[in-house]
């Protein structure tokens, strides 16, 4: 059967949600579709949920492999996939039934390469929150796909109340197989850079002709207790300086690097402040400003904040990188604790 669409799930421990994601992709409307289950080393009965499903559905591949974080589970999954088109889930999300028919008729529609849409964020209450796709209701072609879709991946705009335009997630996307393999595309490994997704993503839209946008919220996206956000690991400013390092010499190429870095550096500030809060909740006061305090005295910080407009910043924002940039670290540590409060 030729395969429309080849979807990836990166598996690891998600025997609690596993089913529901693999029935969301299986009771798709598009029925030219495989399922590329990958699992990376679990320790629960992920792998035996994973092979059973196999057994029972021919579209169903399953990969055994050593852990390697969800960016090489991707990998894998590309290395076999045989679809005209490929997207991305991870294992405790789940998709509405249209969604991939819906996505490839508008690629088809439209005679683009690509298609994103919006998702809804349920959090660990059951509160849903809905992100509609701001870009909705047309196509991109060439430049345009620099200008409105990869830099509003990267970042917003400095006088923007957020952060991010569209989000830089790979599952609100259908990715044309013909550009990833023509181009030798792949995932980098979150273990060494801080947004896998955001990384492929700049390599694939440098290398697109075109994009549809949707409005409609296809993809169901769920908070849980050790997600990104919950956590923070002693490597991730390291992590978010190299992948600021990376992405920025890949923008080089463009005449409007500058536009590009400035997106960029908005992304990599978010970052920036996302893990001091991070450390502010869960170390002590003197600990937390030791850890503040090397980050200020960061050079790329230090560099970023220098260039950037971040006066233009809202104004909590704002606060918290003029005290960056001039280090002050326990001023960082007591704006961010009210804010926390």
């Amino acid at each position: 059967m030729f395969m429309k669409v080849s979807v990836i799930v990166p598996v690891y421990n998600a025997e609690k949600y596993l089913s529901r994601c693999i029935d969301s992709i299986l009771n798709q409307t598009l029925k030219e579709l495989e399922l590329i289950l990958v699992d990376d080393e679990s320790t629960d009965s992920s792998p035996a949920i994973c092979d059973r499903y196999s057994e029972a559905d021919p579209r169903v591949k399953v990969i055994h492999k050593k852990n390697g974080g969800p960016g090489m589970a991707r990998n894998s999954g590309l290395e076999v996939a045989t679809g005209e088109f490929v997207a991305f889930v991870d294992s405790d999300d789940y998709i509405d039934p249209v969604m991939y028919e819906s996505m490839y008729n508008e690629i088809k529609a439209n005679n683009t390469d690509s298609c994103l849409c919006g998702f809804l964020q349920i959090d660990t209450k059951g509160t849903v929150y809905e992100n509609p796709n701001p870009l909705h209701g047309k196509s991109y072609y060439g430049q345009e796909v620099i200008d409105d879709i990869l830099f509003n991946i990267l970042g917003s705009k400095p006088d923007a109340e957020s952060d991010f335009v569209i989000g830089v997630a790979v599952w609100k996307g259908l990715y044309s197989m013909q550009v990833i393999r023509d181009n030798n595309l792949t995932f980098y490994s979150e273990r060494v850079f801080y947004s896998e997704d955001t990384m492929f993503n700049v390599d694939y839209f440098l290398h697109s002709n075109g994009v549809s946008v949707v409005k409609e919220m296809y993809y169901h996206y769920l908070e849980n207790e050790v997600s990104f956000t919950k956590t923070y690991k002693t490597d991730m400013h390291d992590k978010n300086v190299r992948f600021f390092r990376e992405v920025d010499s890949k923008l080089q190429r463009l005449d409007n690097h500058k536009e590009g870095k400035m997106r960029l550096s908005r992304l990599f500030l978010g970052f920036m402040r996302y893990y001091l809060q991070r450390i502010v909740e869960l170390y002590s006061r003197k600990e937390a400003i030791k850890l503040i305090k090397g980050i200020c005295k960061d050079e790329c910080i230090q560099e970023v904040l220098h260039e950037y407009p971040y006066k233009k910043n809202p104004i909590k924002q704002r606060i918290i990188h003029s005290f960056v940039v001039n280090k002050h670290p326990a001023l960082v540590w007591f704006v961010i604790k009210i804010k926390n409060n």
